[in-house]
């Protein structure tokens, strides 16, 4: 998007790019994310002595209500580098806000072992209990179980600044939110997602002498 003014004193912020997310809803899910699926990651979130309190998270707004968060995907790392081995596991959380707008509510939880975990790629993970947001925001979040995983990040933008840090189970805007994204996927039911096909109206356009429909 670009806009001009003959008044405008500062023409180098008139420039503003953005990001449509397209998805494909026919297998039955629909992957929302603020990071491609192909993504290379080369950075990384982890938070010394961080334990089993903190981690990241993203906000996400779904397409359509309701919306049933079926699994996520996290891009989890080896803070050993490469694919060394994972030492520990995580916890993935969807949240929501409480009265005063705070991502404060658990709604539901899935662990992860070490064990089934594969560095540096993403690892889906299926909610035992699937939440269904009927309205507003949700958080989905990830919880380090140890000092030795990591979350990757992805630096290339548009950003959508919807990333927190979550440290000894305090939440913030993510420190590095303008400048790089967090490889989590939120995994949702495609049930519902079908586009309203109501016809509003029909008006008959004149250009050249010639009706256009």
């Amino acid at each position: 998007v670009s806009v001009s003014n003959n008044s405008d004193l500062n023409t180098y912020n008139n420039n503003n790019d953005f990001e449509m997310v397209v998805v494909d809803s026919s297998n039955g899910e629909v992957a929302l994310s603020y990071v491609p699926a192909d993504s290379t990651f080369i950075n990384m979130v982890i938070w010394g002595g961080g334990g089993s309190t903190s981690g990241a998270a993203i906000k996400v707004i779904p397409p359509y209500y309701p919306a049933t968060i079926v699994g996520a995907e996290f891009f989890v790392m080896s803070s050993l580098g490469g694919f060394n081995p994972i030492p520990h596991g995580f916890t993935a959380n969807i949240v929501t806000e409480d009265l005063q707008g705070y991502p404060a509510v658990l709604q539901t939880s899935e662990s992860v072992a070490n064990s089934a975990l594969f560095p540096s790629q993403w690892n889906r993970v299926d909610f035992t209990n699937p939440y269904t947001v009927t309205s507003g925001a949700v958080y989905v979040s990830w919880i380090m179980g140890g000092d030795s995983i990591a979350l990757g990040t992805d630096p290339y933008p548009p950003i959508s600044n919807r990333s927190f840090e979550i440290l000894d189970g305090d939440w913030a805007e993510y420190r590095q939110g303008a400048n790089q994204d967090l490889g989590i996927r939120v995994i949702i039911s495609s049930n519902g997602a079908h586009p309203d096909t109501t016809v509003l109206g029909i008006e008959n356009i004149v250009f050249d002498n010639d009706v256009v429909l």
